[in-house]
């Protein structure tokens, strides 16, 4: 009796541990299962957008962004944005409206509304799978085109938003990109190529930076390279007059693209003879040619004596920053004057505080308007730079 209970026993204990073991096993298994669908959702999330910027024919470009939008609150929130440019000029009237989800964790958007112009391109609809990326081709973009993002979910979620076009196809010398993937258009003019924009990197063409000079009692102590944007605003000036350098960034050889350079004094007088200068007057100072400023300056953007633009320069009257003490690095002449580095040193004075320069101006009843200035200008001075094929 008590041996046949005794094997009882054992074998209700047998069979207690044997299910310990199942339900061990099989914890396991959903436990396994769980980590696996998890890696891989973190896999898939972590997943890099396919579509990157470069310069390719016919290729999509960045056209606007990247931004984030963040939630910071769990109410609603609305961020608007200006997306029109006078960069859409560049591309053909396809676009492409891509949003990054979040980094594919905690911070996903749940729901949100994206409307360019009024009109709805994504819906809450679109998020509510925990979206990770969408796409959508968008038209009719103009140069007052906003964007507008409603962002409903929890404080520290986000979106992504980029927008990609296509460029027109250019005749001339091609399209030329800089060391940060700035586009610029070009013009033959006589037997020279030159960008029909100002230059606006921020890096050397070694991938070095550029410092950045806001402060104004730093601008005009500076000896070393460094450059800034007009008012120190580069979302109002950037795409459409490029960026400010003084000449001590030029004298580096590192400014322009690859194949590019700064054009020397004797290249500016080569494009002012092809458009009519005489040689005399190209080897004078101070205002000379006549009729030439005329047709490098832009048909728009200035405030008086427009131009024909007959010779595609296309140049918009850009302003500049004085270097001295005395005009304590200050922004001048938006809309009314432009000047442009030469590659050369003072060739008068033989001063080391000068360097070549070009300039025209746009000032009513003034004699200037259709002559283009040659003389010195301070170094520290934040001048444009128009770069030239080698």
């Amino acid at each position: 009796m008590n041996s046949n209970l005794n094997l009882l026993v054992k074998i209700k204990m047998a069979l207690i541990i044997l299910n310990g073991i199942i339900v061990m096993c099989y914890a396991s298994l959903i436990f396994s299962s769980c980590q696996h669908e998890q890696n891989h959702v973190t896999a898939t999330t972590n997943n890099e957008n396919t579509l990157k910027s470069g310069i390719v024919a016919d290729a999509y470009i960045l056209y606007w962004g990247h931004e984030k939008f963040i939630s910071t609150t769990w109410k609603p929130i609305v961020v608007k944005k200006k997306i029109g440019s006078a960069d859409l000029a560049r591309f053909k009237s396809n676009f492409a409206l891509h949003i990054q989800n979040g980094d594919g964790k905690k911070d996903l958007v749940s729901s949100a509304i994206i409307k360019i112009d009024g009109k709805q391109i994504f819906g809450p609809s679109d998020f509510r799978r925990k979206t990770i990326a969408l796409t959508k081709e968008i038209k009719g973009l103009t140069v007052n085109s906003e964007l507008k993002v409603e962002l409903f979910d929890k404080p520290g979620s986000y979106i992504d938003v980029w927008i990609e076009g296509t460029l027109k196809p250019i005749s001339n010398c091609g399209i030329v990109t800089d060391i940060e993937g700035n586009v610029y258009n070009t013009v033959t003019i006589g037997t020279q190529c030159w960008l029909t924009e100002n230059l606006r990197t921020t890096k050397f063409n070694d991938g070095t930076d550029i410092p950045l000079i806001t402060d104004d009692n730093l601008w005009v102590n500076l000896s070393t390279p460094g450059y800034c944007w007009y008012k120190n605003d580069s979302t109002s000036f950037k795409y459409n007059d490029g960026a400010l350098y003084n000449w001590y960034t030029v004298n580096t050889g590192k400014l322009c693209p690859t194949g590019w350079h700064v054009p020397s004094d004797a290249e500016w007088k080569i494009l002012e003879i092809s458009l009519g200068m005489t040689k005399e007057g190209a080897d004078s100072l101070n205002w000379r040619g006549t009729d030439i400023a005329t047709q490098l300056r832009s048909v728009t953007g200035w405030s008086a004596c427009l131009g024909t633009n007959k010779s595609g320069f296309n140049a918009l009257g850009s302003g500049y920053r004085y270097g001295s003490i005395s005009s304590i690095g200050t922004f001048e002449n938006i809309g009314q004057a432009e000047d442009w580095w030469c590659s050369d040193k003072d060739n008068y004075l033989n001063d080391t505080n000068y360097a070549m320069r070009r300039e025209i101006e746009s000032y009513v009843g003034e004699p200037t308007c259709s002559k283009i200035y040659r003389n010195l200008s301070s170094r520290k001075n934040g001048v444009s730079v128009r770069c030239i094929k080698d």
